[in-house]
């Protein structure tokens, strides 16, 4: 049974890396799991720092887990998660216990797509027009006007994303989707190239912020894309910083996060930002690595900061070169044996890299969410573009190299 100490933190779902910053930070961290993620839990992290639960995104399986160890919401300082699924479900256990943890009207506006451009919106910051349909069929009765973007409420990767430009596609997603769960949020397609800004927000107000421009748009995965970004260089990109920081501090302020970490995603159309979404956690992809690359700043241990109540570190110069991220695929539906790591490592502009999948596996299909990968890496470049064609020159010859050594698996 775990013992309680009065500074320790409940993390609800498995973030190594979460609880590895606020161990860092001075903070004993208790995790609930599932019992299919304590594989994912490394044998040095003592078993009575976990608590197993059938469901982590799930109120009631937390507060019987806790129960069952003789605890209780209140017994920690601070109950958080990094896992998108679960941010309500953490915010209502603070809530309940009284202890410190994101406001719950603040968790559902970063989790429901609707309530957050209304909110959005609402502060007179440009976003796409949406409304919410209970099922895909209302769209044939009720069409908008095409091209726009059908997504689940509170989804996350892209999952079950679909743009339908076209009477053909939207009459196949109805088909596709009838056993699919609503309501759906349908949304007005924004033209424009897609970006990512990440940062930490302290008392209200940016303690740090970084801009990337994805290399394709994200729903572009669905037709081939690439997912990656390169970070935009402050220097040579301060007017897109400048706009960039004004619609991250309006648009937290109309969704109330004061304390805490943000992945907000925006478009730049006609030389001005659209807002598209923002989430209270962790940037998906290869984000944190690639910004200790180009800042020198560690967004998780910043957040680590917020949690136990320390300053900000001081942001670092950034770093003279561009850096960015891709994920690495192979050919979906078939088993390929992936190159070395030290192969993939040494390729023109990679400073890191990693393997997700180990010797001879069956490739899932890439454009079914913007999370799938077998391999990533970090790039650097002398400019943008230098860093967008490292990730493609690398991205084909993974590819390619996969599938040499297909016959060999």
């Amino acid at each position: 049974m775990p013992r309680r100490a009065p500074n320790d933190v409940l993390m609800v779902g498995w973030h190594f890396k979460a609880v590895d910053a606020l161990r860092q930070a001075g903070r004993r961290v208790i995790s609930t799991v599932s019992s299919a993620e304590l594989y994912r839990v490394p044998a040095h992290v003592p078993r009575a720092d976990l608590i197993v639960v059938p469901d982590s995104n799930s109120a009631e399986d937390v507060l019987a887990g806790l129960a069952r160890e003789g605890l209780a919401p209140a017994d920690f300082a601070a109950i958080h998660t990094m896992r998108e699924f679960a941010l309500v479900t953490a915010a209502l256990l603070a809530a309940h216990g009284e202890t410190r943890g994101l406001p719950v009207d603040t968790a559902v506006a970063l989790r429901d797509k609707y309530v957050q451009k209304r909110l959005v919106r609402d502060a007179g910051l440009p976003t796409a027009a949406c409304r919410v349909v209970d099922r895909l069929d209302d769209l044939l009765g009720d069409t908008p006007p095409l091209p726009f973007v059908v997504k689940p409420l509170a989804g996350a990767g892209t999952y079950n994303t679909h743009a339908v430009r076209t009477r053909a596609q939207l009459e196949a997603l109805t088909a596709e989707g009838q056993g699919l769960q609503g309501p759906w949020l349908v949304e007005e397609f924004i033209d424009g190239r897609e970006l990512h800004i990440d940062g930490i927000v302290r008392e209200g107000d940016l303690a740090f912020l970084a801009v990337s421009r994805y290399l394709n748009n994200v729903i572009d995965i669905k037709t081939g894309g690439l997912v990656g970004s390169v970070t935009l260089h402050p220097r040579t990109e301060a007017a897109c910083y400048q706009q960039a920081r004004s619609l991250a501090r309006d648009a937290l302020g109309a969704l109330r996060l004061r304390e805490g970490i943000f992945h907000l995603e925006a478009f730049q159309r006609d030389g001005k930002l659209v807002f598209s979404e923002c989430a209270g956690r962790i940037g998906g992809g290869v984000v944190q690595d690639t910004l200790i690359h180009a800042f020198g700043t560690d967004l998780l241990a910043e957040w680590a900061r917020t949690i136990t109540g320390q300053p900000s570190s001081p942001t670092p110069e950034p770093h003279s070169r561009n850096h960015g991220w891709v994920h690495l695929q192979a050919e979906a539906g078939r088993p390929v044996r992936l190159p070395p790591l030290d192969a993939l490592e040494s390729r023109p502009g990679c400073v890191a890299a990693g393997l997700d999948l180990k010797g001879s596996r069956v490739i899932p299909d890439p454009a079914v969410s913007s999370n799938q990968r077998v391999a990533w890496a970090v790039l650097a470049g002398d400019s943008e573009q230098h860093v967008a064609r490292n990730a493609q020159n690398l991205a084909a010859w993974f590819h390619a190299t996969a599938l040499a050594t297909t016959a060999d698996a």
